[in-house]
């Protein structure tokens, strides 16, 4: 099951909060006009990214602290 315990809900709570405001400044960053402009191949990209923020969002196993560790983040 998804929140099988209450650090889970409060794990997507805090990743949601600081996801969205991401997003956001991407989408007005990128303007309007680039918008209505989306083709097919847009269209999938944007669907690409959102599944990403999804697993980001949901998933327990995906810890970019850790990663960014071992890289060169």
């Amino acid at each position: 099951m998804l929140l099988q315990n209450p650090s889970d809900l409060w794990r997507v709570v805090v990743v949601g909060v600081l996801i969205y405001p991401a997003l956001i400044a991407v989408l007005r960053w990128s303007g309007k006009r680039n918008l209505a402009k989306m083709n097919a191949f847009d269209l999938i990209v944007t669907v690409a990214l959102g599944s990403t923020l999804a697993t980001i969002l949901l998933s327990r196993d995906v810890a970019c602290s850790r990663d960014c560790s071992r890289s060169s983040c």
